[in-house]
């Protein structure tokens, strides 16, 4: 159809006079298959982020998914007792669930996650090393890409409970944190932390101690 709604041509398949300004038609190109976590259905290629995992989460922008996150326990029998919980406040004018908990019943062993691009292929996993001890994790995604932005393992303690104390759009937790991990993996608290803090409307991590 032109500039004036009143001339259309029909869409064919493209021939070999079919050139940049001819329209033409072309066939479904079909996206290949992404394995995030298993096997193929041969067996043989394995997930970019692992054969098996206790569980996953994943992160959005608009309705793309821009990353992926999976996460194992220490023993085989105590995958079906991992949870996942989102902290995110109710009053999020947006309903967005920035913030989660990870819980153990045998301990936390490895957290993995990539970004995935547009062609919806993951980009290379960061696996940062999770502490000897640790029994759950935080972890926050960035409200404007849809990425991981903070990983903060912690080991549990009977005495002191990890409850949320939230100050505005701010929200801060105390506990054993074995160690404060940014988007890229590294490690900003290499001998722990009794608390951190992040913003709820942006999933950032704001300070810790």
């Amino acid at each position: 159809m032109d500039s004036s709604g009143l001339s259309t041509t029909s869409l064919t398949n493209p021939t070999s006079l079919s050139g940049d300004y001819s329209p033409s038609w072309s066939g479904y190109l079909p996206r290949p298959l992404t394995v995030l976590i298993g096997t193929s259905g041969t067996g043989i290629t394995i997930g970019s982020l692992g054969p098996v995992a206790a569980g996953f989460l994943y992160g959005q922008k608009g309705d793309a998914i821009t990353s992926a996150l999976v996460f194992d326990t220490s023993t085989t029998a105590s995958r079906s007792a991992a949870r996942v919980v989102s902290q995110s406040a109710l009053y999020n004018d947006e309903g967005t669930n920035l913030i989660f908990s990870i819980t153990t019943s045998a301990g936390l062993a490895s957290v993995k996650y990539a970004a995935i691009g547009e062609s919806g292929v993951p980009g290379i996993p960061v696996s940062p090393t999770i502490p000897t001890g640790t029994t759950g994790a935080l972890v926050s995604f960035n409200a404007a890409t849809g990425l991981v932005s903070s990983i903060l393992p912690y080991a549990a303690n009977r005495s002191v409970s990890l409850k949320p104390v939230r100050s505005g759009e701010r929200v801060t937790y105390s506990g054993n944190f074995t160690a404060v991990f940014d988007g890229d993996g590294k490690n900003l608290a290499p001998g722990g932390a009794k608390s951190v803090t992040l913003d709820e409307k942006t999933g950032k991590l704001v300070g810790f101690e």
